[in-house]
């Protein structure tokens, strides 16, 4: 572990100039948090804090600041940084679409089949498939008689990540990702005094929605939704209770067969675009006999994506992320551990003085032996920060307080909306928030980590938000000017 001979020296900032009482004594910063977590209950052991000024080119506050704590989304920091560094913005990722000639046997005649090898696009949505298709009819395909092939094999078989938390739930990570897999529910209310409805944008011809739902006052409602799949397609079964009190709920379930949703969608979108065939789905067994690309389809560039992995903090398109820079030196097979071995080569580079404050084992941090440091945080965000061919698009997919992204609806007060940029993470006992925050003209960087309060999300995340008030406040009462004294009034 490295010496800091400098922190004891930073530990407090100047002392603020009090308007209201000169001959008050200075406050520290320090102080301010230890009486903030104090007053939240939170054990100064269960928090680790840093804070750097760019402008006055030191660190504000150093609080644990070496200590590893549970990563959470903070991860996708590390993540989207890496990937920056060894893809470059401008990687796009790129999805070929072939017709393929199939053969049931050697006197069979041929049949025409598609053929999509998956990429690990992580920005996949309904509407890409729609353009996909259409494409796909321009290039004069009215019909498939053959199947609708699959590939998995860029990427490893997925194995769920270990400890799992109750709080999240991860798609199986495979190179065929559509709408995060994820399915959306909306369930309304229905004046009659039947159960909820639902709606989702799902397919009829291939979707069931079972809805078990039954509503009462003044109940904690309790979804659960499962998944029953077959070739023809899913059912998705909606069972629990519901407060009458709330007209609309949203549901996201997580997709258990991703490969099927994947081509389900697909062959939705081919038969809107008006091309005929049952279009089974098939593993791609061994070569083709002829093959013809029809389509490429290509994604939006990474400094355009971020967004998806810190914004909107996408698990899914962590591991992607993760998976594709492994495939830099190995053109199939990859796994999170060929990615994060490039990870940590990158960090060792990048950050000889730090890197051992990060361990990572996955790409988005819902495992709980992800860990790193808020001072490696810090250092991170400083780097990027000075970094100038990707500074302006990694701060910009950060979310905004009040305005966007995980911060939206964080309850911070008035004063704060737009002035954080950073990036949360949560999970039981954990919250974390990492980012920019700016005062008047001064950018202070920060992070700021809770690890093992056993405490409901919400409440944590409420004691957080006070805590950085706090220390906004104090910064902001730090670097106001004095009150000028009151000049004699002087009559003519």
């Amino acid at each position: 572990m490295l010496m800091f001979t400098a922190a004891l020296a930073l530990l407090s900032p100047a002392a603020p100039r009090a308007w209201a009482d000169s001959n008050a004594p200075p406050v520290g910063l320090d102080q301010v948090v230890h009486a903030a977590l104090a007053r939240e209950g939170i054990p100064p052991e269960h928090a680790a804090l840093a804070l750097f000024s760019h402008e006055r080119g030191r660190y504000l506050l150093l609080w644990r600041e070496r200590e590893l704590m549970t990563a959470a989304s903070n991860a996708k920091l590390v993540t989207s940084f890496a990937a920056l560094r060894l893809l470059s913005p401008d990687f796009r990722w790129r999805t070929p679409i072939y017709l393929v000639e199939q053969h049931d046997g050697p006197d069979t005649p041929a049949r025409q089949g598609l053929y999509v090898r998956g990429s690990g696009d992580p920005s996949l949505s309904e509407a890409r498939l729609d353009a996909m298709a259409r494409h796909i009819r321009a290039a004069g395909v009215t019909r498939i008689d053959g199947g609708l092939v699959f590939d998995t094999s860029l990427f490893e078989e997925p194995t769920p990540p270990a400890q799992g938390d109750p709080d999240w739930a991860l798609a199986p990570v495979n190179p065929y990702i559509v709408n995060d897999n994820a399915v959306a529910f909306t369930l309304l209310r229905q004046d009659d005094g039947q159960p909820y409805s639902v709606v989702t944008d799902l397919p009829d011809d291939a979707v069931e929605v079972v809805s078990n739902l039954a509503a009462a006052a003044g109940v904690d409602a309790r979804i659960v939704v499962r998944q029953r799949w077959s070739p023809e397609g899913v059912r998705f079964t909606l069972s629990g209770e519901l407060d009458r009190a709330h007209p609309t709920y949203w549901v996201t379930a997580t997709v258990q067969q991703p490969v099927q949703y994947y081509f389900l969608l697909l062959r939705h979108a081919l038969r809107r675009a008006g091309i005929a065939g049952q279009m089974p789905l098939q593993p791609r067994q061994g070569e083709f006999a002829r093959v013809k690309r029809v389509y490429l389809d290509t994604s939006d560039p990474l400094r355009i994506l971020l967004e998806r992995i810190n914004k909107d903090s996408s698990n899914v398109a962590a591991e992607a992320l993760l998976r594709t820079i492994a495939l830099r030196g190995k053109a199939a097979g990859v796994n999170a551990g060929d990615g994060l071995a490039g990870v940590r080569e990158l960090l060792r580079q990048d950050f000889p003085q730090a890197w051992e404050e990060v361990s990572l084992v996955d790409g988005a941090g819902l495992n709980r032996e992800s860990r790193v440091s808020p001072l490696f945080l810090v250092k991170l965000l400083n780097r990027i920060h000075n970094y100038p061919t990707f500074s302006h698009e990694f701060i910009s997919s950060l979310s905004i307080s009040g305005w966007d992204g995980t911060l939206r609806y964080r309850d911070f007060p008035p004063r704060l909306a737009g002035r954080i940029r950073a990036k949360t993470g949560s999970l039981s006992g954990v919250q974390n928030i990492s980012g920019y925050l700016q005062v008047f003209r001064e950018q202070v960087v920060f992070s700021f980590m809770i690890d093992g309060v056993p405490r409901g999300t919400e409440r944590l995340q409420e004691a957080q938000e006070r805590i950085l008030t706090d220390i906004y406040d104090h910064l902001v009462q730090s670097q106001a000017p004095e009150r000028p004294a009151k000049q004699p009034i002087v009559r003519n």
